[in-house]
């Protein structure tokens, strides 16, 4: 049995799932928004804080009541083995194909806007060597380290 040690706490994976979701989108939605809705571009984030507390609050839920559980359990538990395999196996091809566009968009800024003369491909071998040795550490230590990186995304 794993002890509490070496656990995550809800309020870290709900933090890992919005950085996971914040970061990226934070690229894309400033500059549409100030293009599409000029003067309301402040609204857009409000709009969207409304949406999130939402989803948050119903994933709290989830997680109050299945709280040892993992998370292809509680899709087995909520929607049947049949449905709920269908809806892990396409979670898990579309967080692969995020994380893929994610670190292909981190390096195209890498090699757009610092290094234009360097391949892309050697920023995408350094960032997931990166995140291989990060992970060697399992995912308690980051959980721990994205409390404090969530603020500075936050704040910026």
């Amino acid at each position: 049995m794993l002890s509490s040690r070496n656990k995550i706490s809800t309020r870290q994976a709900m933090l890992l799932f919005l950085t996971s979701i914040y970061s990226p989108s934070v690229r894309l939605t400033a500059g549409y928004t100030a293009k599409e809705a000029h003067q309301a571009a402040w609204l857009a984030p409000l709009v969207s804080a409304i949406f999130i507390y939402l989803l948050i609050a119903i994933l709290s839920k989830i997680y109050e009541k299945y709280n040892s559980e993992s998370y292809m359990n509680i899709t087995y538990d909520i929607t049947g083995k049949f449905i709920g395999k269908i809806i892990v196996i396409i979670y898990i091809i579309w967080i692969t194909i995020l994380l893929a566009l994610y670190i292909r968009f981190y390096s195209e800024r890498l090699v757009t806007s610092i290094y234009p003369n360097t391949n892309i491909s050697f920023f995408i071998i350094i960032m997931l060597t990166l995140v291989a040795y990060v992970l060697r550490a399992g995912i308690v230590p980051l959980a721990r380290m994205n409390e404090i990186i969530f603020l500075f995304i936050t704040f910026i």
